[in-house]
């Protein structure tokens, strides 16, 4: 299983944000029939754009500031340098990870299914599982809101590094805050990180792995680090990824890392119970589950 490693570096540089006093009307009062009625078809809607590879209703379904707004609780300097950040350089990123579905579907033949759907109170989780003709899946969770009575996507939640996208930029943003610019962690950080980068640039990508290892694991929330040292090791010798998923097992008990280390293995016993937890998480009877199952597929 090969990921890309220009792709999880990229996504590893985590975003920033705060909150916005342009705020909408949200939906304090739990959904009723009509209301749950109405999400169920806008739904259906959107299952059937993404998969004519259509951009227009999941873009302009995209609230990013109530997306802003889930990021809350920063203090007035925390704004201030949220509001610079995601203005002049995240805007549009945060646009583009709502509309990559649409690009990936189209560009590497992939067909999106609805696996769950869970009305929390105020709020809608939708998950789709993707199958891609390459025999890669992938699985997304969206949050629905009624806001101002118009149905809206306000976030989305990576199950590989189980994170929300605006709890990776809250983590990131209280990261910062604790471990200011010229502190150890932070010099560190951005030291390895970029002695790693121009590693792989002179194509030394053992090195590159051994800077991923420099990093204070405190400076990386959810599955980021982990991800990135496993795409480098792909890219060596085996025994080098076999030597780093050993090392990460023993700190790292996440549902896709769990996966991706007993798929390696082909330890069919652990693969059946974690079949059982991504079906907990995606939706009973899901057809991308299924494909797993035949160890013809890959949750990448």
């Amino acid at each position: 299983m090969k990921i890309s490693i220009s792709i999880i570096l990229l996504l590893s540089i985590l975003m920033t944000l705060s909150c916005n006093d342009k705020k909408g009307k949200k939906h304090s009062q739990s959904l009723t029939d009509s209301e749950k009625n109405k999400i169920n078809l806008f739904i259906d809607s959107l299952l059937v754009s993404v998969n004519n590879h259509e951009y227009d209703l999941i873009e302009k379904s995209w609230d990013i500031e109530r997306f802003k707004e889930r990021a809350g609780n920063l203090n007035e300097s925390e704004k201030d340098f949220f509001e610079y950040v995601f203005e002049n350089q995240l805007r549009d990123n945060t646009l583009y990870q709502i509309i990559e579905i649409v690009n990936d579907l189209k560009h590497l033949k992939g067909k999106a299914y609805l696996s769950k759907i869970e009305f929390l109170n105020s709020h809608v989780e939708m998950t789709l599982s993707l199958i891609f003709n390459n025999k890669e899946i992938r699985f997304i969770k969206y949050r629905i809101e009624l806001i101002n009575n118009y149905i809206k996507l306000t976030d989305f939640y990576s199950f590989k590094t189980e994170l929300w996208g605006s709890e990776s930029i809250m983590n990131t943003i209280l990261l910062n805050s604790k471990y200011r610019a010229h502190s150890v962690e932070r010099t560190n950080t951005n030291r390895y990180f970029n002695e790693s980068l121009r590693s792989l640039k002179k194509r030394d990508t053992l090195q590159a792995l051994l800077f991923l290892y420099e990093i204070p694991e405190i400076q990386y929330m959810g599955n980021s680090l982990t991800l990135q040292k496993i795409s480098i090791a792909t890219h060596l010798h085996d025994s080098i990824l076999s030597n780093v998923l050993q090392t990460e097992i023993k700190t790292n008990n996440s549902l896709y890392f769990r996966y991706f280390y007993h798929n390696t293995y082909k330890d069919t016993l652990e693969l059946k119970k974690i079949f059982d937890e991504i079906e907990i998480e995606t939706g009973k009877k899901n057809i991308a589950v299924d494909s797993l199952k035949t160890m013809d597929y890959f949750w990448n």
